[in-house]
C-alpha cells in the first residue's frame, strides 16, 4: 500500500516536469522570422560550420525566443546549415547598405559580420581560436559583400 502512495506521487512528478520541460521547448521553438535576404558570394568562406563556394546565397535570419539569433543558409532551395549569432547592435541607423563581411583568417575568408540596414542590427559570428585572424589585413583586406534583404 506504502509503494502504491508512492508511484501514484512519483507520477504527478513525473508529469509536472515533463510539463515544465514540453513548455520550455515551445517558448524556445518561438522563433521570429525578422529578415530574408540574398547575396553573392564572389570568394569561398565559412559561415559558422558551413562552408560556402562562390556563388548566390540566401538566408533567413531568426530572433529566437531566449536564445541567441539563428541565421539559416540557402542555395537554391537546399537549406546548407544554421548559424548562431550574437546581436552587437540594435536599433541603430546604419549609412551603409546591408552587407556581410568576410574576415581573413590563417584558414581563408569568414563570415564574421552580417549588418541589416533595414532592421537597425549587426550581428556578430565567432571565429574559432584555431582560425586566428591574420595579424596583418594588408595581405588580404576583409571584403563587404551586399545583401538584397527582403524586411519581414
Amino acid at each position: 500500500m506504502n509503494s502504491l502512495k508512492k508511484l501514484n506521487g512519483m507520477k504527478y512528478v513525473a508529469l509536472a516536469a515533463l510539463t515544465i520541460a514540453l513548455g520550455w521547448g515551445l517558448a524556445n521553438a518561438q522563433d521570429v522570422v525578422e529578415a530574408e535576404g540574398k547575396f553573392n558570394l564572389p570568394i569561398a568562406a565559412r559561415w559558422g560550420p558551413v562552408a560556402l563556394a562562390p556563388g548566390e546565397y540566401s538566408f533567413t535570419y531568426a530572433a529566437r525566443f531566449g536564445g541567441a539569433p539563428l541565421i539559416i543558409v540557402q542555395r537554391g532551395t537546399r537549406a546548407l546549415g544554421m548559424i548562431q549569432g550574437y546581436v552587437a547592435a540594435s536599433g541603430e541607423r546604419f549609412s551603409d547598405p546591408s552587407h556581410l563581411t568576410a574576415t581573413p583568417t590563417i584558414e581563408g575568408y569568414r563570415i564574421t559580420s552580417l549588418e541589416l540596414k533595414e532592421q537597425g542590427i549587426r550581428l556578430r559570428f565567432l571565429v574559432p581560436k584555431s582560425e586566428a585572424l591574420e595579424a596583418s589585413q594588408t595581405i588580404r583586406p576583409a571584403r563587404n559583400v551586399s545583401v538584397l534583404q527582403a524586411s519581414k
